[in-house]
């Protein structure tokens, strides 16, 4: 009786697990790689010292997001050399005041290739392009960049939870059958040897 209890009560779990794993499926997250663009070949004329590209970023709605990453180019189209730099706002206006400042990247080069990563998403919509021509003659600049980042996606295995699921809720039903025509089933009972004592009075007086 008792393994036919234990039998039931694993077919249950069983069964309870397979329901679980068909209402609840398992999950898998992965990171998908995304990209918004911030600067589509946007030219900067510079006929004084220095010229500034700054456009506030409307950034699309993200989920659960890490390691942003700005790239881009800056070309000169003549080949004459710039001094580039890209900046936030506190860091561009120490910049303009002559005081000493931080940029996420600069250089001297007629052609920059620039990469540079950002803490959080909101520092996209704070970036100042900066061109800055040190001989003050008349230059042209593209300007590209684009900002990117993995976005977390969580996927549903439904299909899987589903095949799982039924497949283990299916033999959870096996034990319990097997105790339920366990339980219908009555052990045969043994004849008792025991010698009554009305039997040894007859067999007694027989012998006599």
């Amino acid at each position: 009786m008792r393994a036919n209890s234990i039998l039931f009560v694993i077919g249950l779990v069983m069964i309870a697990v397979g329901v679980v794993l068909i209402v609840f499926p398992p999950v898998t997250v992965s990171l998908e790689p995304e990209s918004y663009v911030i600067a589509n070949h946007e030219v900067l004329n510079v006929t004084e010292n220095s010229s500034v590209y700054f456009h506030p970023v409307v950034l699309p709605n993200m989920g659960e997001a890490e390691g942003f990453m700005v790239e881009g180019i800056a070309a000169e189209v003549g080949e004459y050399k710039f001094n580039f730099y890209v900046f936030n706002k506190t860091n561009y206006d120490l910049f303009k005041a002559g005081d000493s400042f931080t940029a996420y990247f600069e250089t001297y080069t007629d052609f920059a290739q620039f990469s540079f990563s950002l803490m959080k998403k909101e520092e996209a919509s704070d970036l100042y392009f900066t061109v800055e021509d040190p001989r003050v003659v008349s230059i042209t600049v593209n300007i590209s960049a684009t900002l990117e980042w993995n976005e977390k996606t969580t996927i549903a295995m439904t299909v899987a939870g589903l095949s799982l699921g039924g497949f283990i809720g299916i033999i959870g039903f096996v034990p319990i059958i097997i105790a339920g025509i366990a339980s219908l089933v009555k052990p045969k009972t043994r004849p008792s040897s025991t010698i009554t004592q009305e039997t040894i009075h007859k067999d007694g007086a027989r012998a006599r």
